[in-house]
């Protein structure tokens, strides 16, 4: 079912004006596939020094009611299901990244992982779905 939302002329240009600076930031932050971790408990997964990787597969994300977290292994990025769609992680990590990357420039802070952590966690897991949400509103046509 498609949605129609009405945007008058300024909140036009805020939505594009933040899609292009994402966008344009894209390439300046290092991705971290392994090592990472993605659960508000930090067990989806995991790597060992010498290379082996734990996981609990099919868990939420980040504990957000109604999601599915899914690692395929080491050759392929993870993904999400939320609401019968499929996302990549590793997008909606870098979206949540740059919103609080943006906190941090306004309060002249330097952004950092345990930082960034901590941010999620403080923001909650109805800030998390409401990010999903948008992310399945955007990549709908």
């Amino acid at each position: 079912m498609k949605r129609t939302i009405r945007l008058n002329e300024s909140e036009l240009k805020r939505m594009i004006a933040e899609s292009v600076r994402r966008v344009l930031r894209e390439s300046t932050r290092p991705r971290k596939r392994i090592g990472r971790r993605i659960n508000e408990g930090g067990h989806l997964y995991h790597q060992d020094d010498d290379g082996t990787i734990y996981t609990n597969s099919k868990e939420r994300y980040r504990g957000v009611p109604g999601t599915t977290f899914i690692w395929h292994g080491n050759n392929a990025d993870p993904e999400v299901i939320y609401k019968g769609k499929s996302f990549n992680v590793n997008d909606v990590e870098d979206n949540l990244w740059y919103t609080y990357k943006d906190e941090c420039e306004e309060n002249g802070e330097h952004p950092t992982d345990q930082g960034f952590e901590a941010w999620l966690q403080e923001v909650g897991t109805s800030y998390i779905a409401t990010t999903l949400d948008e992310i399945l509103w955007s990549t709908q046509g």
